[in-house]
């Protein structure tokens, strides 16, 4: 019978995640500090078997406006070849004595049928709001400066060269010392663009809770600062989470050579994957618009996810506020002319 233990100890913990199958940042110590210094109940365990890993997960127990969830983000983390269903069980056992209205995991398996049988057997049913990226970019960096370089899309290699002779410099420092200029520069973008953007404290939790392995890389040209980007490295991997520019001429190569400056950074010290987190739209060649056709210029691999899947412990409310949040958003569409 699997055994289940709460692990209290980050450099436990990480060593438990870092080598596991598909190991991310939303599964590290790190995150689920960022996660509790946002007011949500963070635990983590182990699942064992006379000794033997068979699962391992951080779950969050939250409110959102669906009611009170517990999530796995990007988990848990098991071998999925040889499943060992108990995982659902003791993962739902746990929910229950929570209180939470519903369960949701965001498991790292392919949009595949069979995928998706692993939980319809199990009792869980697909959501299609996605609560992270489903539509997912990564490098391998385990290479040379040459090989990443060829594996480049043309006119990023272009980019990242024409930095370099139009004396586009490429500086890295530890968030918290440049948060100010980098949150300046974010709210300029999104105005510019129209995005919504986080608050400047949520940014500051970030910095806290990773501490030096947060990082801004940012570009310069005579002082002046052209583009940013929030880098995070946790366990084996580099994130790519945010970014912040200013309005430059298109002939001016501000973006790219932060982001090859980042992923050099990340490959000196060891690290083996760049994560350029997801893509707004699935990878296809039509859809390589805007900062979907940057992320993918640097090369890598794609992978597209299943939805999130969802186990209900209160029926009534669940689908009462599913109800009323379809017709809010229907309402919101008819409102705009949608």
């Amino acid at each position: 019978m699997p055994q289940l233990k709460e692990i209290i100890n980050q450099k436990d913990w990480d060593e438990i995640v870092l080598n596991k199958e598909n190991s991310s940042l939303l599964q590290s110590w790190s995150w689920g500090q960022l996660q509790a210094s946002l007011g949500k109940k963070v635990f983590r365990y182990l699942l064992e078997e006379d000794g033997q890993f068979v699962c391992c997960f951080q779950i969050l127990i939250e409110l959102n406006r669906y009611g009170k969830m517990a999530y796995i983000p990007y988990g848990p983390l098991t071998n999925w070849q040889s499943l060992n269903k108990e995982i659902f069980s003791k993962i739902i056992e746990l929910s229950k004595k929570q209180g939470v209205d519903y369960l949701a995991l965001d498991p790292q398996l392919e949009e595949k049928r069979e995928n998706y049988e692993i939980f319809k057997s199990q009792g869980f049913i697909s959501d299609y709001r996605n609560i992270q990226a489903r539509y997912r970019w990564t490098l391998n960096i385990q290479k040379t400066e040459e090989e990443l370089l060829k594996g480049m899309r043309k006119v990023t290699r272009y980019s990242i060269n024409q930095a370099t002779k139009k004396n586009i410099l490429v500086s890295v420092s530890n968030c918290k010392d440049k948060l100010d200029e980098f949150y300046t520069l974010f709210l300029k973008m999104s105005n510019r663009k129209k995005i919504p953007f986080p608050a400047k404290d949520y940014f500051e939790k970030i910095a806290t809770s990773f501490g030096e392995d947060a990082k801004i890389f940012y570009s310069t040209l005579d002082s002046k600062i052209l583009s940013m980007a929030l880098i995070v490295f946790s366990l084996n991997k580099a994130y790519y989470l945010y970014a912040a520019s200013d309005e430059v001429p298109n002939n001016l190569p501000a973006q790219h050579p932060v982001i090859w400056e980042a992923i050099k950074f990340a490959r000196s010290r060891g690290y083996e994957v760049f994560d350029f987190w997801g893509l707004e739209k699935p990878y296809t060649p039509e859809n390589l618009k805007g900062f979907d056709m940057f992320k993918t210029g640097f090369g890598g691999e794609y992978k597209d996810l299943i939805l999130p899947q969802h186990y209900i412990l209160n029926p009534l409310k669940y689908w009462l506020v599913q109800s009323i949040s379809k017709a809010r958003n229907l309402w919101q569409r008819v409102k705009h002319g949608g």
